[in-house]
């Protein structure tokens, strides 16, 4: 059988996005051999059709920026969107650099990072167990030596006094009963990577309080936060050496605080 035979029942399962991402899978898995399917292509496509929960989970891969990483039911599937501040955080100098990739979950930021400079160092940490394992899975997967924390937030690296060139933060910043928040989403993934306190501005007030604690001297965070959230943000990081881009939907999506002091 060849995958033109699901197709039709594979769109109307899925947004035209995730079958192009279907397909690519299939061809880095070696499912579709002379246009035909594999048993394992055909045990998939099965499997899809039959579940409701996202692509990523069933296939347990997520395509991001450069490379497939591994994921699990139990961390955030990593965003198209996201790529935008990898895109920018490897045209620094990473070179001996020390980078903490915090709130890691698959990892995928950290180790997209590391891969386009091998000779900085990494440090990868989450409060969830879950992601632990999931980003571990992928430090194998890509032959990377890398140190892996657990525990909350920015507490690992204050505890053991550790201070970062360079720091990337993709945190939970989405506020309970948001509206935008699809229903899968809310449903299928996990919600300690989704929601936050405080209007969901919580561990941006965390970042004010404590980041000279973990950040060099010219040190800089790359941080992701909610679209509607930079009016808050200037209020939270007023006087603070901050500034805000926009992703490629046009929608303000993250931003860059230096440690200028």
């Amino acid at each position: 059988m060849k995958i033109d035979d699901f197709s039709e029942k594979l769109k109307k399962r899925m947004t035209i996005t995730d079958y192009n991402i279907l397909l690519h899978f299939f061809s880095f898995k070696n499912y579709i051999k002379n246009d035909i399917l594999t048993n394992d292509g055909i045990k998939l496509i099965k499997k899809i059709l039959k579940s409701k929960r996202p692509l990523s989970q069933i296939t347990g891969r997520r395509f991001f920026f450069e490379n497939w990483f591994i994921v699990n039911k139990k961390v955030l599937i990593p965003r198209f969107e996201t790529e935008v501040i990898i895109e920018n955080f490897i045209e620094e100098n990473l070179n001996n650099k020390i980078i903490f990739d915090i709130c890691c979950g698959t990892g995928c930021l950290g180790i997209s990072a590391f891969l386009k400079n091998k000779n900085s160092n990494l440090y990868l940490s989450d409060i969830s167990k879950s992601a632990i394992r999931c980003t571990k899975k992928n430090l194998k997967e890509f032959k990377i030596n890398a140190s892996v924390l657990r525990g909350n937030f920015f507490q690992p690296f204050i505890k053991k006094n550790l201070k970062a060139d360079f720091v990337i933060i993709n945190p939970p910043y989405i506020l309970k009963g948001d509206v935008n928040v699809e229903k899968n989403v809310n449903k299928y993934e996990p919600k300690i990577a989704l929601y936050a306190k405080q209007e969901g501005l919580e561990f941006f007030y965390k970042i004010k309080k404590d980041y000279k604690k973990i950040l060099k001297p010219n040190g800089k965070i790359y941080c992701e936060f909610g679209f509607k959230q930079k009016e808050k943000l200037e209020q939270i990081f007023i006087n603070e050496n901050i500034e805000y881009y926009k992703d490629y939907s046009g929608n303000w999506r993250w931003f860059v605080l230096s440690n200028l002091t």
